[in-house]
């Protein structure tokens, strides 16, 4: 399943390019279960499209809905106060508007 999101996101950004892309947010809310290989496809992945692409500037905000997709997601995709461009949220609107904070008000505190 993460494979078949990235290579999703991979056509979407080739097609429209992927400066034109504001941001991601990826809901996990109702997620009840993770598996460790689809966590570490996406890991691996995500790790490549940053090498691809230059994404110093472009926020992801991952929806969660307790404190154990927080945690769990928090420490697999290495969400820390030192990358500020990736953060977890509570809502899909709470992803965007932090993303739309991250280029109105340029790289976030």
């Amino acid at each position: 399943a993460a494979i078949d999101v990235y290579n999703w996101l991979s056509s979407l950004a080739d097609a429209v390019g992927f400066e034109t892309i504001k941001g991601e947010v990826f809901d996990f809310s109702a997620v009840t279960g993770f598996l460790d290989s689809n966590l570490a496809a996406a890991r691996k992945i995500s790790k490549k499209r940053n090498l691809v692409h230059n994404t110093q500037d472009h926020p992801v905000a991952l929806v969660v809905s307790d404190p154990y997709q927080e945690e769990l997601l928090r420490d697999t995709m290495r969400i820390t106060p030192e990358i500020p461009r990736k953060r977890i949220v509570w809502s899909i609107e709470e992803g965007t508007r932090f993303i739309q904070s991250w280029h109105t008000q340029g790289q976030l505190e």
